[in-house]
């Protein structure tokens, strides 16, 4: 926490250090280093970022209104437990935006932007290979948003942008306990993504959508199993 923190303020010397820390807070509990329904320890926080206590409680409170902590009366703050309405909410929204965005793509991708794809599944392929679920997933981000930036429809960017990152704190969770799990999900994922690539490269529009969906689905089940 420490290091990003440092990568914060040189990154932005101008922000307040109560926005800074709020943004190193906020990462903390997306990327699961603060696991759901951890008791947030404000001292040892405060001490590791040496800046105030004030400091850290106020940038808590700003978490409190994004939902990701709840305040206990004479507790303290808590990292927010997993909604199961939250995650259904998440998945409903990526099979509506997803799949569209995947067939627009698909009409106008470029050699480039395919060999980006390429990349990205060699780079999977290897996480595979070492067991590192948490880069897989990682990279398992990255091509969905690379899909997605690549559709060039600004407002599906936005609306997939208001979800990412609630969708990811869910997506690592249940990645944590079904690589560990089940093996066989994680490869089963990748070649969902190999065969993904393969129907953009071929402009398989009417194909692109229905593997969209069913990876989708993949991780749904994933993520239903472990929370």
């Amino acid at each position: 926490m420490k290091k990003l923190f440092i990568q914060l303020i040189e990154n932005n010397p101008s922000e307040a250090t109560v926005k800074l820390v709020y943004k190193c807070l906020y990462n903390e509990i997306i990327m699961l280093n603060m696991p759901p329904g951890s008791k947030m320890n404000l001292s040892k926080i405060s001490n590791e970022l040496n800046v105030s206590g004030t400091t850290v409680r106020d940038a808590a409170m700003m978490l409190l209104k994004d939902e990701l902590v709840i305040m206990q009366s004479n507790q303290g703050f808590f990292v927010s437990n997993l909604n199961i309405k939250e995650l259904r909410d998440i998945i409903c929204a990526r099979k509506i935006i997803e799949p569209d965005a995947a067939k627009l793509l698909c009409e106008k991708i470029t050699n480039e932007q395919i060999e980006i794809f390429h990349n990205l599944l060699t780079l999977m392929d290897n996480a595979v290979n070492k067991g590192d679920y948490s880069e897989y997933k990682k990279l398992d981000e990255a091509f969905h948003r690379t899909i997605i930036n690549f559709c060039g429809n600004e407002s599906i960017i936005l609306m997939y942008n208001s979800i990412v990152d609630t969708m990811k704190r869910y997506a690592l969770f249940a990645a944590a306990k079904a690589y560990k799990k089940d093996a066989a999900y994680i490869n089963t994922s990748f070649r969902q993504h190999y065969n993904i690539v393969k129907s953009l490269e071929n402009s398989l529009i009417d194909n692109i959508g229905i593997l969209i969906k069913n990876h989708i689905d993949n991780d749904e089940r994933a993520i239903n199993l472990h929370i």
